[in-house]
């Protein structure tokens, strides 16, 4: 968005040196539009978040301009699951709430999903999963990222039936 600003600045200051041409007033007005209609997307996607604390879950949706605030009592489940893709892997929770909302999270940072998990533990919110990785997946995966095996061990309770 910066380059983008820069660029249409270039183009204003053109402008200004060759007022007469018309080319030149067309393509300003082009770029103008162009950024005001991209501004209001840039606001929502800056402002899209989750954020989660110990006595709260906030919400902020893409197409919101308005946060939106849970307890841990609203949340009805957790499902936890993980993807291979691209040669890495991904941890994800998705919470289910009571209203019907569900929202995903996905980290490739141990801390997140393990903060995540021991607050659901301490609330005693129940976990599902919708995928596990293989014992034999643990050391790869731990190999390629910021988790130790016993992290995603206890993560996904793999290794315990």
């Amino acid at each position: 968005m910066a380059l983008s600003c820069l660029l249409l600045l270039k183009q204003l200051i053109a402008f200004l040196k060759r007022r007469q041409e018309k080319r030149s007033v067309r393509l300003f007005l082009w770029m103008g539009g162009v950024h005001l209609l991209l501004l209001p997307f840039v606001y929502l996607a800056m402002h899209h978040s989750i954020a989660i604390t110990e006595e709260e879950i906030l919400v902020s949706p893409f197409w919101d301009t308005d946060q939106k605030r849970y307890s841990w009592k609203a949340v009805d489940f957790l499902e936890l699951g993980y993807e291979y893709d691209e040669g890495a892997y991904y941890g994800y929770y998705e919470l289910y709430l009571a209203d019907g909302q569900n929202w995903d999270l996905w980290s490739d940072e141990p801390f997140k999903l393990m903060f995540i998990d021991h607050l659901a533990a301490a609330k005693q919110i129940e976990k599902e999963y919708w995928s596990r990785p293989h014992v034999s997946e643990l050391s790869s995966w731990a190999n390629n990222s910021n988790y130790s095996e016993a992290e995603l061990s206890t993560l996904f309770e793999v290794g315990r039936e």
